[in-house]
């Protein structure tokens, strides 16, 4: 109990951590009243003031009271800040006048020029800054855009919607965390003009570095599939890298290799403290890890590209080398937490980022896991227990990871530990190697050497990630759960394994705790699955598709000529069926024909293969109800031009590409399903 107090205690950071994440997640979920919560937040400023005016014996007397109340204030202070943040969202909307476009950063596209841009709009006599878009150019001609262009345009530009079903790719979270909230597409270059070029000296020092480090690896390396590896592993650059070799990566769980992770900001500290340590004596190393790492790290970060996701682990690695100098038990965690809550105060969408969720939890794995299992093999050979040592380190990595992946991918490549033991060591040569060829200035040995490691190791990581993927059961697939299901049975395995070496009888209840809760959340997912009976209205492009869904259950009508129906149009439906909590699903050819499925209670239809329907047809079949549903089966163009029909105008007219996937009650439509 006392080491239990001291570890809490020691951990400043992790209570603050704790406490904020409690009030996140609690307006995530639960959405308290606003009022209610800020009137607690005020009672809890006001106790502050009065412990302030208290004498100091009176104020040590009642500290529990004290630190209960720290604690009520920043959990307050996180659904505040939670809440205000998700009424930001709401806020952001269309831009409909003429605007400044500042290009940023071009973008991986293969069929078009893809640009993410800063858009600014004229508030008075100045350009206000309103976020950033992403530029899609269909028909350029001339002249390529560069870095810092402006351009004047009077187009449209759309806020980012998640358009997408559960389970597929959350274009407008992801966007939103990369400070990104608009999209937009120039057809035409009679829509913009270019009036100049506004690149700050800053931001031109480093992507000439950027620039200059993609030149020379190209003058050294002529494989376009090593090249774009290369590319990708230095500076974060994947404009080069074949997409097929992309997902050959993933699916061998080694994709951190090829993203600027924690490992390469890992792996500069180690190389920087064992070049200090062959420099100068230890009792400056401290002193220098802090006046030279933490700039090397800053910079780095910037010539990448400072996306969000490389600056969430700089500023992770700063609080750690500040925590590990600091020379105190639990710094590193302690640290570790305290990079966590700087950036959940900073931004709290963070939390929901998974790049943060599992930089975050492999970094706490490897310090809470990675000497008990080392520790449990030994060996007298140096050689074996270095070996064991690294085997030790990608273990302890995958504890806290895999229920995360297997939450965010519901598969879990069965050989990652095996692809992490071969490709982490080659990458990490590799890496070397690149550092080498920028920093050495004899011109013969970066090309006989350097370029000849870097080209090799690569070769090797892609046969052998190649390889292991045509192994039997590479990839295991599981069905999709909730977070709390799998936390539950993670606990459960994680507890009969220590109940299996330690033989203490506190783990064996904790297991068989963790197990019944575990059977209770399974049966309250049954109960709730088998409760729903709703019509999901897809939005599948080129395709009318509606799931008729009772419980596990669903019948698929699928509205379009056989020949538009492709088997990958079917994969993608089975896949939405399984994040609907669909088992067995059963797919119905439609007609091809316009088809209207009306609600028996309100005034509500649905119109189906409305590209077949002329304008007449169509504003006598419009006024028979007020709203109107539309899917892929029906052309986005057409149903706009429909709305500016002034006899149209009292009606509204909803289409999934706008909406993302209707949900509505199947009851209403009964009577259709049944003539079918």
């Amino acid at each position: 109990m006392h080491n239990q107090q001291h570890f809490w205690k020691a951990l400043p950071f992790f209570r603050l951590f704790f406490w904020l994440l409690g009030g996140l997640l609690t307006d995530q979920f639960y959405n308290p009243s606003i009022n209610h919560v800020i009137a607690v937040h005020a009672v809890c400023i006001l106790g502050f003031i009065f412990f302030k005016s208290m004498e100091i014996e009176w104020a040590l007397k009642y500290r529990l009271l004290l630190s209960g109340m720290i604690a009520v204030y920043i959990f307050t202070w996180g659904c505040i800040n939670s809440n205000l943040r998700s009424n930001l969202k709401v806020k952001t909307t269309s831009i409909n006048t003429p605007f400044l476009l500042k290009a940023e950063e071009q973008k991986v596209s293969y069929q078009q020029q893809k640009w993410i841009a800063v858009v600014y709009t004229m508030n008075g006599n100045k350009w206000q800054y309103r976020g950033k878009t992403y530029v899609y150019f269909k028909n350029m001609k001339g002249e390529k855009l560069k870095r810092g262009d402006l351009l004047y345009c009077n187009a449209s530009i759309h806020a980012i919607k998640n358009t997408q079903h559960p389970g597929e790719f959350n274009q407008e979270s992801y966007s939103k965390m990369n400070g990104i909230f608009y999209s937009m597409s120039l057809d035409h270059q009679e829509t913009y003009i270019k009036i100049g070029n506004d690149i700050s000296s800053k931001g031109d020092v480093f992507l000439s570095i950027r620039t200059y480090m993609i030149d020379k690896l190209k003058r050294y390396i002529q494989d376009k599939n090593v090249l774009g590896i290369a590319e990708a592993m230095l500076i974060g650059f994947k404009n080069d890298i074949d997409p097929a070799l992309n997902k050959t990566y993933v699916d061998a769980g080694v994709s951190h290799v090829i993203a600027i992770s924690g490992m390469h900001l890992g792996l500069i500290c180690v190389l920087m403290n064992q070049l200090f340590e062959w420099i100068f004596k230890k009792k400056y190393l401290s002193l220098l890890s802090l006046i030279v790492t933490l700039p090397v790290l800053w910079i780095f970060a910037f010539t990448t590209g400072a996306s969000a996701s490389v600056i969430r682990s700089v500023v992770m690695f700063s609080f750690i080398i500040i925590g590990n100098n600091i020379s105190k038990a639990n710094d590193g965690i302690n640290a570790l937490f305290g990079a966590g809550f700087m950036m959940l105060v900073i931004d709290p969408d963070t939390l929901y980022d998974m790049g943060f969720q599992l930089s975050f939890s492999a970094v706490l794995s490897i310090m809470l896991f990675y000497n008990w299992v080392r520790k449990l093999v030994f060996t007298k050979n140096k050689l074996l227990q270095k070996g064991w040592s690294f085997v030790a380190l990608s273990i302890s990595v995958q504890i806290l990871t895999i229920p995360l992946l297997i939450y965010h991918f519901q598969q879990y490549p069965i050989y990652s530990i095996l692809n992490n033991l071969v490709i982490v060591p080659l990458s990490s040569i590799v890496l070397i190697a690149e550092l080498m060829l920028f920093i050495h200035p004899i011109q013969e040995v970066n090309s006989f050497i350097a370029s000849h490691i870097i080209t090799t190791c690569i070769q090797w990581m892609n046969r052998y990630a190649t390889v292991m993927n045509s192994l039997p059961c590479a990839l295991v697939s599981f069905p999709v759960m909730s977070m709390q299901m799998i936390m539950l049975q993670s606990i459960t395995l994680f507890g009969i394994c220590l109940f299996i070496l330690k033989k203490k009888s506190h783990l064996l209840w904790m297991t068989c705790i963790s197990a019944l809760l575990s059977c209770m959340q399974s049966l309250h997912e049954r109960i709730h699955k088998a409760s729903i009976q709703r019509l999901i209205l897809l939005n599948m492009r080129e395709l009318g598709t509606i799931m008729h869904q009772h419980g596990s259950l669903a019948d698929t009508y699928v509205f379009g000529n056989g020949e538009s129906t492709s088997q990958k149009d079917i994969q993608r439906i089975k896949f939405i069926a399984r994040h609907a909590y669909i088992d067995e699903i059963q797919f119905k050819k439609m007609e091809l024909r316009p088809m209207v499925l009306q609600n028996s209670k309100s005034d509500t239809a649905i119109i189906m293969m409305g590209n077949n329907l002329q304008d007449a047809e169509a504003r006598v079949l419009l006024r028979k109800h007020k709203k109107w549903l539309a899917d892929g089966s029906t052309k986005l163009w057409k149903i706009r031009r429909w709305q500016k029909d002034p006899q149209n105008l009292h009606l509204r007219l909803l289409h999934t590409a706008e909406t993302g996937p209707i949900y509505l009650d199947c009851k209403d439509f009964h009577r259709f399903f049944r003539q079918k």
